[in-house]
């Protein structure tokens, strides 16, 4: 989608709406390799990169690093920067929710990268706009402010609200973001709240968005381990047949469109999904995380009987304060049981984008990473990055 709003727009306008243990060495990470070319030269490059010690951040500076780019990284004084120390990026300590600590924090940069985010579990709505949105409008108007090319936008296909059967009704680039998105929905909602509050700068500074599916691989913190524990269990099992393709993207891949985000002409005010569409089921998923082998037998669970329970811990999170997040919800439960609904071709023909590590392997490395280095420590998955 590419849209072009009113170039009066304020940065200032309010929304319509309201530590890790001890990791492998930097020069060992896993990422996907660009290719040699690129719009932009590389050789004094600096991009200022937000969301650095989570993900697909970490992800990010390994590879522009690794293109000679030196990565000056905004971190919260209390992150564990441990991984970005080792790859020789840069430090800012700051947090998006204090305006005076960004203020100058892109000066010098060529492009800033946007990766921050809080993911979506207990925090409440108004934190979620705090961090995801606000953050959003701060850390832009700081790219604008000292003058920085490219803005790249981590979004989510979260934005586009619930999901369609992909054989109905693909979600691409074109998709209206309209489709309701319910109230207890914080991410996705100040998901979509983020990319009006980038597209609203209009032509002060070229933008793109990206919209990557569920993400894992090395230093997934959210994903991998509630899966883990879900295969953990004496019997395996899935939701429905557990034969359907899952909406999941390996973070390498991610931070290679970043880096095409980036550099390339043609990414300007454009945005893109980020989809790897390889084969990757539900039983392949749970038989992998339980170190299982291909033939391991696995137990379908109705698909009805989830939505059910999933629909009524929907209706006691509304009800109870203080509930605990809901893991099933009806949008996850249709995530799990069909076909991925993303498109991705626009990224591949505009941009070249082709992922180079497969789905399969990229989750064989998030759960190998999480065996090695947050199962031991008893780490629980965390909710901002």
């Amino acid at each position: 989608m590419h849209d072009q709003q009113d170039g009066s727009y304020s940065l200032f306008d309010s929304p319509e709406e309201p530590g890790s243990p001890e990791e492998p060495d930097a020069e060992s990470a896993s990422h996907a390799e660009p290719d040699s070319g690129s719009d932009l030269d590389a050789l004094s490059a600096t991009v200022l990169l937000t969301g650095g010690t989570g993900l697909i951040g970490s992800h990010v500076a390994a590879l522009f690093r690794e293109m000679g780019w030196r990565v000056r990284a905004l971190i919260r004084p209390t992150s564990d920067a441990a991984f970005l120390e080792e790859l020789g990026c840069e430090f800012v300590l700051a947090d998006l929710t204090d305006p005076e600590s960004v203020s100058g924090a892109a000066d010098g940069c060529e492009v800033v990268v946007h990766a921050a985010a809080q993911l979506g579990t207990p925090a409440s709505m108004d934190r979620h706009v705090e961090v995801n949105v606000e953050g959003t409008r701060r850390i832009l108007k700081e790219a604008i402010d000292a003058g920085a090319r490219r803005f790249v936008h981590i979004s989510s296909v979260a934005a586009y609200g619930a999901p369609f059967d992909a054989s109905t009704r693909p979600l691409d680039e074109e998709t209206p973001l309209d489709d309701p998105i319910p109230e207890e929905d914080h991410y996705s909602l100040t998901k979509r709240m983020a990319e009006e509050v980038v597209r609203k700068v209009d032509r002060r500074i070229e933008w793109c968005i990206l919209r990557p599916d569920m993400v894992m691989g090395e230093r997934d913190r959210l994903f991998t381990p509630r899966v883990s524990r879900w295969a953990s269990r004496p019997v395996l099992t899935t939701l429905g047949m557990g034969a359907n393709d899952l909406p999941l993207v390996y973070a390498g891949n991610v931070a290679l469109a970043v880096w095409l985000a980036a550099t390339r002409d043609a990414a300007a005010w454009r945005t893109y999904n980020v989809t790897d569409d390889g084969e990757l089921n539900q039983k392949t998923l749970v038989r992998i995380a339980a170190s299982r082998g291909p033939d391991a037998p696995v137990l379908p669970l109705p698909v009805p009987l989830i939505a059910f329970l999933g629909g009524v811990a929907t209706i006691i999170g509304r009800l109870v304060p203080g509930a605990r997040p809901r893991v099933l919800t009806p949008r996850r439960v249709r995530l799990f049981t069909e076909g991925n609904p993303y498109d991705g071709e626009l990224i591949r023909k505009e941009l070249g984008w082709k992922p180079t590590v497969s789905t399969e392997e990229g989750w064989r490395r998030s759960v190998d990473w999480h065996r090695a280095y947050m199962a031991p420590a008893g780490l629980e998955a965390r909710d901002e990055v």
